[in-house]
């Protein structure tokens, strides 16, 4: 009689545990999907993890985030041309090109997660004070390039391999800047599709999607195991890439051009020893430059001053050297 009793109860057991495990898939197969693929322009999109009280927090665990289709929010006050161009995914991507005096090079710009290229206008006018014309390209699924589908920077690349392509045919000396998600395409898309940029700037990219996720699972105060493997696994296979292999630290070991990487001490999204990570396992000349005071936001704007120095300095070396500014 024992016997059959704990022989029900273990059945029971395992069923619960079966149901829940079922339970937790389908809710982050559906914040997975939601995460990657964006809703139509003007649904009121989900704030930041960190912002958020406990019952929104609660909802958005079963919800999933809301994420509308980024769109360009401004224009270039100067005299601009929109260029479109078509990666090898077919897939149509927007640019703005922005031609300076100096004759010192184009430098090709991709923004981050849920941005577009409206919000790196101060950077490209920054840059063009350098005296590098500026190409600003939307990435696949936001702003005006076509798509409502994200891969954190994965399939991201080819939009970057097209843009340098384009930039490449029209100048002698191209360099790729990009931020966040943007960083990390243009490290998987070097090695990826053999390009050769004369120079990279690069802030705060993350070092393994895995850690990315880790991370947005902390900032809402939640178990960052199995949930954050469980998201990486449903995000890969609804978007056919391996997304738990999708790891910047990785592709930096076969960049060898110079790089200057910029990370703000106060970012939460992608912490210091991911991008200290990428650091170490660049393989060329390289800088790395800590802003003190900022979190996950456009140092440019925060401190122009420094960031226009540090890009400046970087860019008039003809092989930077090896250093950390603190």
């Amino acid at each position: 009689m024992r016997k059959t009793l704990w022989g029900k109860i273990t059945v029971w057991v395992v069923g619960v545990c079966l149901l829940l495990f079922a339970g937790i898939n389908v809710i982050l197969y559906n914040h997975a999907y939601h995460f990657t693929h964006f809703a139509p322009a003007g649904t009121q999109k989900t704030g930041r993890p960190e912002s958020l009280g406990l019952g929104e927090k609660l909802s958005l665990a079963f919800t999933g985030v809301r994420n509308p289709k980024p769109v360009n929010t401004t224009l270039p006050r100067e005299p601009y041309r929109v260029v479109h161009l078509q990666n090898e995914r077919k897939n149509r991507l927007e640019a703005w090109l922005i031609e300076a005096k100096g004759g010192r090079g184009t430098v090709v710009m991709f923004h981050g997660y849920t941005s577009t290229k409206s919000q790196q206008l101060t950077e490209a006018a920054a840059f063009r004070e350098l005296g590098f014309s500026t190409l600003l390209v939307d990435l696949s699924g936001h702003g005006g390039s076509g798509g409502h589908v994200t891969t954190i920077g994965y399939y991201e690349a080819a939009d970057v391999a097209a843009a340098y392509e384009y930039a490449r045919k029209r100048d002698r000396r191209v360099i790729l800047y990009g931020v966040s998600m943007g960083a990390a395409a243009i490290l998987r898309a070097v090695p990826a599709y053999g390009l050769q940029p004369d120079a990279l700037v690069l802030e705060c990219p993350f070092a393994t999607m895995l850690q990315a996720t880790r991370n947005r699972f902390r900032l809402m105060h939640l178990p960052e195991y199995p949930m954050a493997e469980l998201l990486v696994f449903w995000g890969g296979w609804q978007n056919d890439y391996d997304a738990a292999g999708h790891n910047p630290a990785d592709y930096a070991r076969q960049v060898r051009v110079p790089v200057l990487m910029m990370y703000g001490l106060r970012d939460r999204r992608v912490i210091k020893p991911e991008v200290e990570t990428i650091y170490r396992n660049l393989s060329g000349p390289k800088e790395l430059v800590y802003f003190k005071d900022l979190e996950h936001q456009s140092y440019c704007q925060k401190e122009p001053r420094r960031w226009r120095a540090a890009v400046g300095r970087f860019l008039s070396r003809k092989s930077p050297h090896k250093s950390i500014v603190p």
